[in-house]
């Protein structure tokens, strides 16, 4: 769930980004971006905390990679991708190097 999310603002697609990121960084990691003991603790990490720094945890993620998921777990909706579109097309770009 994205920050304007969990406080209850409007959502658009940049949320869905957002979600898609938290994925990815457990994906990569092994452990949740945001973690908490309830639920109230998980929401307020989301909107009040950084997630522990993915290639601190892996260090053999490519720097690229982790790149690209902190952009998509950027608390602003502005500082992430606009849509699912130019995340893949990053993504992609990766891919094929």
């Amino acid at each position: 769930m994205s920050p304007e999310q969990a406080e209850g603002k409007p959502v658009d697609a940049t949320s869905d980004v957002f979600s898609a990121g938290a994925t990815f960084y457990e994906m990569f990691s092994g452990i949740r971006a945001f973690q908490g003991d309830s639920m109230y603790n998980i929401l307020s990490n989301v909107i009040g905390t950084e997630p522990e720094p993915l290639r601190s945890v892996r260090p053999e993620v490519p720097k690229a990679v982790e790149r690209i998921i902190n952009r998509c777990l950027a608390k602003s909706p502005q500082a992430r991708y606009p849509s699912g579109q130019e995340l893949a097309s990053d993504l992609d770009t990766i891919r094929k190097r």
